[in-house]
């Protein structure tokens, strides 16, 4: 039986990847890579309907942003967003990650030099195909936990995330990779009682390849406004027209080197190929420090 939330196979995608937060308030908090963005560029900017309802807008102060991601209302005259003070350990939050295929970003890059205000426009259609993944993970899988008078769980549906966004254009290993980081707190404001409490995300996980889809759908469409042609790469797949494969090979360093891991891995464990999880391992094991 199909539910409203199946998606046809053959739909287009793009990448979202979600990754724990946990000890990593002061690492997104610092006063350089996100907050201020690289090399100098434009810093996080708050978004979601929980941070507009704590007043939390534009530009993320250092300051703040540490405090959320803490479990901290930055106002001390809030509300308590997670009785983080009373906790031993506070989880902060996941980072929810949209990533563009490797020939737009290629296509930005040559745009730079021929034609800087195309360039812009489409950073500006990366920013808003992000902004389209997020408001359908807010809206549809943004949950938390209550406990009720006989001591049962539930979970209520809560339409609101606190986040904030940052545009990234390098890999670690400085290959053209534009992705956006979406960096969410745990953190939710339970719309019956108007209390804030734990963010579940369960629901986001489980439908994050929809959310991918949503943003994928969204920048595809202002890509060929742009008068560019897109093309498939099997069923999820896809990258503009007439971008040479070689070029895209070559500045896939990061990719790579994943897939040699995994290879590797595969082999010594005599499978066919990795489980997500093992490869989710070897992206963080093969990593470069930022």
């Amino acid at each position: 039986q199909k539910t409203a939330y199946e998606i046809p196979k053959r739909d287009w995608s793009s990448d979202v990847c979600s990754s724990d937060l946990a000890g990593a308030a002061n690492y997104y908090g610092k006063d350089d890579y996100y907050v201020t963005g690289e090399a100098g560029a434009p810093g996080i900017v708050w978004g979601g309907a929980g941070a507009e309802a704590l007043g939390l807008r534009g530009v993320a102060r250092a300051a703040d942003f540490q405090a959320v991601l803490g479990g901290r209302n930055p106002d001390p005259d809030g509300p308590d967003l997670s009785g983080a003070h009373a906790k031993v350990k506070h989880h902060a939050g996941w980072d929810f990650t949209f990533t563009v295929p490797k020939s737009v970003s290629l296509a930005i890059v040559a745009a730079e030099q021929s034609d800087p205000a195309l360039a812009e426009r489409l950073q500006g259609h990366i920013l808003a195909a992000n902004a389209a993944m997020m408001r359908h993970l807010e809206t549809n899988h943004a949950f938390t936990r209550v406990r009720g008078p006989d001591g049962e769980i539930r979970e209520v549906q809560t339409g609101n995330l606190v986040y904030a966004s940052v545009l990234h254009r390098t890999t670690r290993g400085g290959d053209p990779h534009f992705h956006v980081h979406n960096p969410t707190a745990n953190t939710t404001r339970n719309p019956e009682t108007g209390r804030w409490g734990a963010l579940e995300t369960r629901h986001a996980y489980r439908w994050q390849q929809l959310a991918s889809q949503v943003g994928a759908r969204e920048l595809q469409a202002r890509l060929m406004r742009e008068g560019f042609d897109l093309e498939r790469h099997g069923d999820l797949k896809w990258e503009i027209s007439g971008v040479d494969p070689g070029l895209i090979a070559t500045f896939s360093q990061r990719s790579t080197e994943i897939a040699a891991a995994a290879a590797e891995l595969a082999a010594e464990r005599q499978v066919d190929r990795v489980t997500p999880a093992q490869r989710e391992m070897l992206q963080k094991q093969t990593r470069k420090a930022k």
